[in-house]
């Protein structure tokens, strides 16, 4: 196994006939969809085996359930802020002490969704770098040397 490098402009790569994932012949195409700062998607075009493209597919269904959770609890911690500084500004503690009560499980609640996006994400999940290179790791070596000869500008085996 090893790391494929795609370069920042990777648009109309060509796939190797072997899935990355095992050296299978046949493999599913699929996109992945990893996001990127500043909050962009990218898509990647991976070839895989069907049990990986199913999980790559679920994995980015469930990261933008996830996404969705996490900006709805922006908004509620902002919320449970703004009625923790009225409460301590009109000295109603009783205020105070519900309000981190309810306020504290959502902070827990926040993260599982992203624990279980990251569990169910595969080895070969690509990953954005900086100046939107894409790593994908764990690639099978022959598939790997494939695209690299398939895309000598635009993929590199490390």
């Amino acid at each position: 196994m090893t790391d494929v490098w795609l370069a920042a402009n990777h648009s109309d790569l060509r796939l190797p006939t072997r899935a990355i994932t095992d050296g299978s012949p046949a493999p599913v195409p699929v996109d992945a969809r990893p996001f990127t700062y500043p909050f962009r998607r990218l898509r990647v075009r991976l070839p895989v085996d069907a049990a990986t493209a199913r999980r790559i597919a679920l994995a980015d269904r469930c990261n933008l359930i996830a996404l969705t959770l996490a900006l709805s609890y922006l908004v509620f911690a902002l919320a449970t802020v703004v009625v923790l500084i009225v409460a301590l500004l009109t000295q109603r503690w009783p205020l105070m002490v519900v309000t981190l009560l309810v306020s504290a499980p959502g902070a827990g609640l926040a993260v599982i969704p992203h624990i279980v996006v990251g569990m169910l994400r595969p080895a070969q999940y690509p990953q954005v770098k900086a100046g939107g290179t894409v790593v994908i790791g764990a690639v099978d070596r022959a598939a790997a040397d494939e695209w690299a000869a398939l895309n000598p500008v635009q993929a590199t085996v490390r």
